[in-house]
């Protein structure tokens, strides 16, 4: 048995929640511990920077002969990861616990993207796939979120990462009992580095970086904003919520679009009205106003990631590159702007203040994929 699409969804699914079920726990565990914040925060960007260092030796791991086994034993290293959290109270013990998980799922959602986007044909299938894919990380993200609180609420803090756990385990329903030869391309070969410096390719990853960019940057500076003007944090919560409704509605609807318009053009479109958007959340101070910026933010968004996920992988196969290290480079990218965007925002704010840097990252986070997407050639047309 070859491995189904449906095996992929599940895994990014789990995944997805597994990693919001940790975030929303290990802050409240390091602080019942006695940590001060500074450590907490270190503690807590372990993870990610783990998950950031893995993902291209996973993508140049990935082969049809180790597929399977990278899969399985990332999986279960996250169950293991898991289970650790609340036991691993010496701080060195903790760091390497945070490690291994953050690795684990980076290298696990790195293969597995590999292993989806090998078995898709180009045209409208491979569109509403991705579509599909890329929603599947927003569902699992709101559901963990809510998971995670109510079982610490309900269980305690130490027991609930079982919850995360568990997910661990759900995702291994998705390792196909076996990888065959991909029916649309070859991903054996050795890494094509000069084919990754095609600028198609690299526009690709130009705009991966500047969404993540944005994302990151809004999400972590939305509360400040909102204190600062009056507002409470139960509206930015639901002005979170509205984004992330936005994301898993429009992005399975998202191929469609991408098929109708062409994946170049929904980019660009969904760039500028991001950009746009955040640049009027200045100007606003009501969290009416504030809730139709983002509702219209989080739509451009979710069209603008399904278009870019699918433009990457029609790029892949006219560069010759591996699907292993498209994932890797792929992933990579989202999560530099992850780690950018906050970093670039709190350095911008510190020397213009808060509203004037939300204006400066808008401008930012367009011209740079505007200029890589001029360098690479004019939009193609749609596909039929």
């Amino acid at each position: 048995m070859v491995a189904g699409p449906w095996q992929q969804y599940l895994v990014i699914i789990a995944l997805s929640a597994q990693g919001a079920v940790l975030t929303a726990l290990v802050p409240p565990l390091l602080a019942a511990w006695g940590y001060p914040l500074a450590t907490i925060g270190l503690l807590v960007a372990a993870q990610p920077v783990a998950a950031l260092l893995s993902r291209l030796p996973g993508g140049l791991l990935y082969g049809a002969d180790r597929a399977r086994w990278l899969l399985l034993g990332t999986l279960l290293a996250s169950v293991v990861a898991s289970l650790l959290h609340p036991l691993a109270t010496p701080l060195p013990a903790f760091v390497a616990v945070r490690a291994l998980a953050g690795a684990a799922y980076g290298v696990a959602t790195t293969v597995n993207l590999a292993l989806f986007s090998e078995r898709l044909a180009s045209g409208r299938a491979r569109q509403r796939a991705m579509g599909y894919y890329t929603a599947g990380f927003a569902v699992g993200y709101a559901g963990g979120a809510v998971l995670g609180g109510y079982a610490a609420d309900w269980v305690g803090l130490g027991p609930a990462f079982g919850v995360a756990a568990a997910l661990g385990a759900l995702s291994l329903l998705g390792v196909p009992p076996r990888v065959g030869a991909s029916p649309v391309v070859a991903s054996d070969g050795p890494p094509a580095w000069r084919a990754v410096l095609q600028p198609r390719l690299l526009a690709v990853l130009v705009v991966c970086f500047s969404l993540f960019t944005h994302f990151s940057f809004w999400n972590a500076y939305l509360p400040l904003y909102a204190l600062a003007v009056g507002l409470t944090l139960g509206d930015v919560g639901l002005v979170r919520g509205v984004f992330g409704l936005c994301q898993i509605v429009a992005r399975p609807a998202s191929g469609a679009v991408v098929g109708w318009l062409g994946a170049e053009r929904l980019t660009v479109a969904g760039l500028l009205v991001q950009a746009a958007t955040l640049m009027a959340v200045p100007l606003v101070a009501q969290v009416g106003p504030l809730l139709a910026l983002f509702l219209a933010m989080g739509t451009a968004r979710a069209l603008a990631v399904v278009a870019n996920a699918i433009e990457l992988v029609d790029r892949t196969e006219e560069a010759g590159v591996s699907r292993g290290l498209m994932s890797g480079l792929f992933n990579t990218a989202q999560d530099l702007g992850q780690l950018v965007g906050p970093a670039a925002g709190g350095l911008l704010a510190a020397a213009v203040g808060l509203p004037a840097a939300f204006v400066l990252l808008s401008v930012a986070t367009v011209l740079g994929p505007a200029a890589a997407l001029a360098l690479a050639g004019a939009p193609r047309a749609r596909v039929a």
